[in-house]
């Protein structure tokens, strides 16, 4: 199974796929694996401050670095907020530029927890490893300016092929993280 290119990703206040991995001269691109309109559970309600049954768009997308997998990503939206989220994901246009369309400038990222496991067989299958081999699930809110979340997600990441680095706390309160620079 594939193991390269190995990813130091970092993890901050300001947090871009693309950028992070062109900072490192790698190549990051997505695509879009599924899309649905769906209703929120009580925890996507709670992590993006949304009444239980509004309509959320859940996609599923992998990321890739040089063409290889690196990431499955499943993404829950307020519809009524960003109801063209999916449409536009699968057209390949990035998080950062929906959001500036919908007059978001700028978005943080509030809170990030990682834990380890095995991958499943299909995420194995997804990200071009074997089975046995670990898996980092990263599951993220984001806020917009004023603290409102705007965004949250769990990805699966493979632990072969990435290390995340962690901001420090000088960084965080500055927003200044080398290479997490605003897309």
């Amino acid at each position: 199974m594939r193991s390269e290119p190995r990813i130091n990703y970092p993890i901050g206040k300001r947090t871009r796929f693309r950028h992070a991995l062109g900072e490192q001269g790698h190549v990051g691109t997505g695509e879009t694996l599924a899309t649905e309109t769906t209703t929120a559970d009580e925890r996507i309600a709670a992590a993006l401050g949304l009444s239980v049954g509004a309509n959320v768009h859940r996609l599923l997308r992998r990321g890739l670095a040089d063409g290889v997998p690196v990431n499955l990503g499943l993404s829950f939206h307020a519809a009524d907020r960003f109801p063209d989220m999916a449409v536009r994901r699968a057209q390949g246009h990035s998080v950062t530029d929906i959001y500036r369309d919908y007059g978001i400038v700028d978005y943080f990222r509030a809170q990030t927890m990682i834990l380890a496991r095995r991958a499943g067989s299909e995420e194995a299958r997804l990200l071009g490893q074997h089975p046995d081999h670990p898996v980092m699930v990263v599951t993220k809110i984001d806020v917009d300016p004023q603290g409102k979340p705007i965004g949250f997600s769990e990805a699966i990441w493979s632990a072969l092929r990435v290390q995340f680095a962690i901001a420090s706390l000088d960084d965080v309160a500055t927003g200044v993280i080398p290479g997490a620079e605003h897309d």
